[in-house]
């Protein structure tokens, strides 16, 4: 089962776009977003697709800053990378970078700026060790693992799993979401909230299609990039 990334962090991109227009503490009203990759692979390009998409939907003005560190691995270099974004003017910065990732986290807190995790709830994750940290964690784009592996072992306690069948899975089928915690609501509004909840309807119900860097041509990928 393969997770639909990129609806995921269209999730992302919108709520990012949101935030970024709500005058307050962390935004400086330039409207720029960011976003730290760890290699330029199709998955994190399709993170970085949905995000562009996510964004381009509430506010096509909103610029996106993008880079990748080159390994999942090192964070001083990821968090070179968002702290020259933040002083590009993004105040929120979306992280697919693995255990390097971490440093775009860090990066957050320095500058008293947002971040967005990745995979799981991240903000709840580095509470216990650094809770200065989940104050700056907006949200994260999560992959429901536990939501899918629970599905397939109903399957097959049932007799109806599909062996050798590749599935993908989205939002609809409760394989992408972000997270939406205690965290979250001290930062994003409620209103933020409840649009990213009609968004989320929207996708499940066919009306919003989010590209996939997964089914592009370079062409088609460098377009979205320079857009």
């Amino acid at each position: 089962v393969m997770c639909k990334q990129n609806e995921g962090a269209f999730l992302g991109g919108a709520l990012a776009a949101l935030r970024t227009k709500e005058a307050g503490e962390y935004t400086n009203g330039e409207n720029i977003v960011g976003f730290v990759g760890g290699g330029e692979d199709s998955s994190v390009n399709d993170f970085l697709v949905g995000y562009i998409e996510g964004v381009k939907y509430i506010d096509p003005s909103c610029k996106v800053l993008f880079s990748y560190v080159g390994d999942f691995k090192n964070t001083a270099k990821a968090k070179e990378l968002a702290i020259a974004q933040y002083q590009q003017g993004a105040d929120i910065v979306f992280q697919v970078a693995s255990s390097a990732g971490l440093g775009v986290l860090d990066a957050a807190k320095s500058e008293n700026k947002l971040a967005i995790g990745v995979d799981q709830d991240q903000a709840i994750l580095m509470e216990e060790n650094d809770p200065e940290i989940s104050k700056h964690i907006a949200t994260s784009v999560v992959k429901k693992l536990d939501v899918l592996m629970y599905d397939k072992m109903v399957e097959y306690i049932n007799g109806t799993i599909n062996w050798g069948v590749q599935e993908n899975a989205g939002i609809s089928d409760g394989g992408m979401d972000i997270t939406v915690n205690d965290y979250t609501n001290a930062i994003v509004s409620e209103d933020i909230i409840n649009q990213i909840s009609e968004i989320k309807e929207k996708i499940i119900s066919g009306e919003i299609k989010v590209k996939s860097a997964m089914t592009m041509t370079t062409e088609e990928l460098n377009q979205i990039k320079d857009s």
